[in-house]
C-alpha cells in the first residue's frame, strides 16, 4: 500500500469540509448543492466532479465531461488537460482541482499548494488560459460572421460631417459673412 503524499491529504480534507459544510448547511436560498456521487449512468459518459479554484480564493464545484483527454469549462471558456495523474478519487467517485488561471489541473505528485505560487507558476510556465480566452472569443465572431467594431465608427459620417462643414463655410465666405 503506497502512503498517501501531502497534496492527496490536502484534497481529501478539502472535500471533507465541503461535505461536512453541506451537512451543517440547513437550507441553501440559491439552491447550489454539494454533490460528490455521480450515478454509474453519467460515470460511463466520462464525466467527472470538479473543483474550480479562482483566482479570489473561492471554491465552485461543479460536474463536467471528459473529452479528449481535456475539460471544458463553460463558465470561463477554457479548456483544460485532464489526463490519468490529473483524475482524484474521492472513495469511488473521480474529481479533479482545475484552477480556472491555468491549462493544468492540480496533479497527484504536485507538491502542496497555494494560490500565489500556482499562478506565479502559470505565467513563467505559459500555461495559463488568458490568451485562449481571447482566441474562443475571435473565433466564435469570425463563425457567427460578426465584424469587429471600427475604432472612429462609420467613416462615410464623418465624411459627409467634414463636407457639410466645408459648404457651410464656402457658401458663408460667398455671401460676405464667414461664421468663422
Amino acid at each position: 500500500m503506497e502512503k498517501a503524499g501531502l497534496s492527496e491529504v490536502v484534497a481529501k480534507k478539502v472535500i471533507e469540509e465541503l461535505v461536512e459544510a453541506q451537512r451543517k448547511k440547513k437550507k441553501s436560498k440559491d439552491k447550489q448543492f454539494i454533490k460528490l456521487k455521480l450515478s454509474p449512468s453519467v460515470l460511463k459518459k466520462g464525466f467527472v466532479n470538479a473543483i474550480l479554484l479562482k483566482e479570489t480564493g473561492q471554491a465552485d464545484l461543479k460536474k463536467l465531461q471528459v473529452n479528449n483527454g481535456e475539460v471544458y469549462v463553460p463558465e470561463t471558456d477554457t479548456y483544460h488537460m485532464a489526463q490519468g495523474n490529473h483524475i482524484w478519487y474521492y472513495k469511488k467517485f473521480p474529481f479533479m482541482i482545475i484552477p480556472v488561471w491555468s491549462v493544468s489541473p492540480i496533479h497527484k505528485e504536485q507538491e502542496p499548494f497555494n494560490l500565489k505560487e500556482l499562478t506565479e507558476k502559470s505565467d513563467r510556465e505559459g500555461t495559463n488560459t488568458y490568451a485562449q480566452r481571447f482566441i474562443i472569443k475571435k473565433a466564435e465572431e469570425v463563425a457567427a460572421g460578426i465584424k469587429p467594431k471600427k475604432a472612429m465608427g462609420n467613416p462615410k459620417v464623418i465624411i459627409y460631417i467634414i463636407a457639410g462643414v466645408v459648404v457651410i463655410y464656402l457658401i458663408s465666405a460667398l455671401l460676405g459673412k464667414p461664421i468663422f
